[in-house]
């Protein structure tokens, strides 16, 4: 089950790599900015991660900073868990600081971008 988590995310990368989504129209818009003209928080992700697959940290914090500040965060916790469920281990809880926080940053990056 757990391996079959990883093959589907090397192959959404490899997609995103060979298929970057500002040469190919075939990724779906976000509903919420469609719907509002609002950009939500996760708006400019998948460009984003193209840019960041390419090597393009600029293009990628263009598209969505937010991503860009907490995909170290999402890939140590992801390999941390990774690790405790190859033990047979739980793995660790996120602490509720953090989560409030990560929250919290959220709320101002969506406000902050949706100002300017």
């Amino acid at each position: 089950m757990k391996r079959s988590g990883l093959a589907c995310a090397a192959a959404s990368g490899a997609m995103l790599y060979v298929f970057p989504p500002d040469r190919f129209p075939f990724y779906p818009p976000c509903p919420i900015h469609l719907v509002s003209g609002l950009l939500c928080p996760g708006c400019g992700v998948t460009h984003a991660l193209a840019a960041l697959l390419h090597g393009d940290l600029s293009a990628a914090w263009h598209d969505n900073a937010l991503l860009v500040l907490l995909l170290p965060l999402l890939l140590f916790h992801g390999a941390s868990a990774w690790h405790h469920a190859s033990r047979g281990k739980a793995p660790p809880a996120i602490p509720r600081t953090a989560l409030a926080g990560c929250f919290l940053a959220t709320a101002i990056f969506t406000i902050a971008r949706n100002v300017t």
